[in-house]
């Protein structure tokens, strides 16, 4: 059951063991808490009927048990501080106290027996005063005193039990006049309701049940209202218990001190945001087929995120969990296009947005020497900042750019503004592995924070294209050409993984492939337009002789247009070194 409650100052917090807390922009009514009760303990909407229950206005603040228990234990509850009652017949009725009567029942229709009938049919008997409390005094959580234990006293009677002071503890959250009003209504009602009578009715009035009030006239014309609250039905006849009734006592105004001042204002659980990153991989022990995904809270507080999916937007399956926040926005300028090979561009700025997150700056020496240094994704590229000057908080402009790193030189032009900036470092950047049957297909992500409701999280739709595990683009082509004009095409190929360039080992590059494989597409000229031919290399090297010029409608000598690829087996072609030679 109810295990916990937050609360703000347009926020109501609802937290159950087992199920994911409700959070409303207005406070929930008892109708609706009613009914989400039953549900959420097994019954259908056919079985249960709240509907009654609307004419209460007065709204659920909070409702918290320290235990597993029954739903039973949280609607009395409920029942006792907004005053309404069940019944259970073809379903189970939930009926809001001070209604008016359902039925006027005359004296002569009372009485009614098998034989000779009672000596008096309405015989009104008053319980026994020393039952009755002078004072109840009520426990409850204050809501505007951060939720403190706070009592209120109802108003004195005169009884004959004076000084006596009854004790009762609530779980709910209210305001003092609120509990205060409670308070005043019990007392109130148990001193009208120690007056009760015993009527008997012959089946006509099969329709009265348990929880109506109904008004009853006494031998010498005096009517009482009644609320029927037990019944024997033995047809056909019909034997009620029930007590005086008063409407009016279910709206003591609740006057009491007011005079709290909250020091707490409890703020709503985050919301998960999150980036989908189909990136170039960041490290080694990420080739695979996946992705890389980054989640912070739309607010400070943020316990961390579970990343789901689905592929029928039904059933969800938990895929990865980010632990901490990452640092991401957008951009609020466009960065530049540049062209340069990869040394520092200082000649571009860009400025992000990052809400929340800090930026900082470093140094040239730090950037070269890791390719994780100030990494941040811009739109597609991945590039690093040496300085980072804050223009206000969460905004910052970001200069001495090195371009196009881990491949991504092919992004380095064709920027818009409002791109996604995202710090790539390893606080609040989880993988999620798929498999290869999986790449390509549109699947439905959900970011849920931690401690909330899968249905709390927007789907998104993303599809992973494994671009991490497509080859960067070869570089330095060259065609080396004979008397005869046949060619020798060579190049330099490039790893997705780690290099060793020093050490007393020697240099490494690793394949990062299952094998090693060129494809080069042969064009007619610089538009690139139509392929004549596709050249397919194991190695750096591959010929193109003078009479396969010849057949594709080229003359040997004249310059050639070609886009080299390597080949992955999981992909297909990698990134394309675009080059006239």
């Amino acid at each position: 059951m109810f295990v916990g409650v937050k609360y703000g100052s347009n926020v109501s917090v609802i937290i159950i063991a087992g199920v994911t807390p409700k959070i409303a922009s207005t406070l929930p009514t008892v109708a609706s808490v009613v009914s989400d009760l039953c549900l959420r303990a097994g019954l259908t909407s056919g079985q249960i009927d709240a509907t009654n229950l609307a004419s209460i206005t007065r709204t659920v603040r909070s409702l918290a048990l320290s235990q597993v228990a029954a739903t039973r234990t949280a609607l009395e509850l409920l029942m006792s501080a907004y005053f309404f009652e069940m019944v259970t017949s073809d379903k189970i009725y939930f009926r809001a106290r001070g209604a008016a009567p359902v039925a006027t029942i005359p004296y002569l229709e009372l009485g009614a027996a098998k034989g000779e009938g009672s000596s008096e049919p309405l015989a009104l008997k008053q319980a026994n005063e020393l039952e009755l409390p002078s004072q109840i005094a009520l426990t409850y959580c204050n809501v505007s005193d951060d939720y403190q234990t706070d009592t209120q006293y109802s108003d004195r009677l005169v009884s004959a039990a004076s000084g006596t002071v009854s004790t009762v503890q609530m779980a709910l959250g209210m305001t003092p006049a609120e509990a205060k009003a409670v308070v005043d209504t019990m007392l109130a009602d148990q001193a009208r309701s120690v007056v009760g009578t015993k009527i008997a009715l012959l089946g006509d009035y099969c329709r009265l049940e348990p929880t109506d009030t109904v008004t009853v006239t006494g031998a010498d014309g005096s009517t009482y209202r009644l609320r029927l609250v037990k019944k024997t039905d033995a047809y056909p006849l019909l034997e009620f218990e029930a007590v005086l009734d008063d409407a009016s006592l279910l709206v003591y105004p609740g006057v009491t001190s007011e005079a709290y001042t909250p020091s707490v204002t409890v703020a709503a659980p985050a919301v998960t945001l999150m980036q989908l990153l189909d990136i170039p991989i960041l490290q080694d022990a990420d080739d695979d087929a996946g992705f890389y995904v980054a989640a912070k809270g739309d607010i400070e507080a943020f316990p961390g995120a579970a990343i789901f999916n689905s592929a029928d937007a039904i059933e969800y399956t938990r895929r990865t969990i980010v632990a901490s926040a990452a640092v991401f926005g957008t951009c609020t300028t466009t960065l530049g296009n540049w062209t340069g090979p990869r040394v520092f561009d200082e000649v571009n700025a860009v400025t992000v947005n990052v809400g929340l997150g800090t930026l900082s700056s470093s140094t040239r020496d730090a950037l070269l020497n890791s390719l994780s240094t100030n990494a941040i994704l811009i739109g597609s590229e991945i590039l690093q900042f040496c300085t980072a000057t804050l223009v206000s908080p969460g905004l910052y402009t970001l200069s001495g750019l090195l371009r196009g790193a881990r491949g991504t030189e092919w992004a380095m032009s064709g920027h818009a503004a409002s791109e996604r900036a995202v710090l790539l470092r390893a606080a609040g950047l989880a993988r999620v592995v798929l498999t290869n049957s999986e790449l390509g297909l549109s699947r439905s992500y959900k970011g849920v924070t931690l401690g909330q409701a899968l249905s709390s999280a927007t789907a998104e739709s993303f599809t992973d294209n494994a671009v991490g595990l497509k080859p960067f683009s070869p570089f330095d082509l060259r065609a080396a050409r004979d008397g005869a004009n046949n060619v020798t095409f060579t190049w330099q190929r490039r790893t997705r993984l780690d290099v060793r360039t020093t050490g007393p080992i020697g240099i490494n590059v690793p394949l990062g492939e299952d094998a090693e494989r060129y494809d080069i597409d042969i064009y007619a000229s610089g538009a690139y337009s139509a392929v004549l031919r596709t050249i397919v290399a194991a190695t750096t090297m591959a010929n193109y002789s003078a009479a396969d010029q010849t057949a594709d409608g080229l003359t040997p000598g004249d310059a050639l247009y070609a886009r080299l690829y390597q080949h992955s087996t999981t992909v297909g072609r990698g990134y394309a070194l675009e080059q006239s030679v």
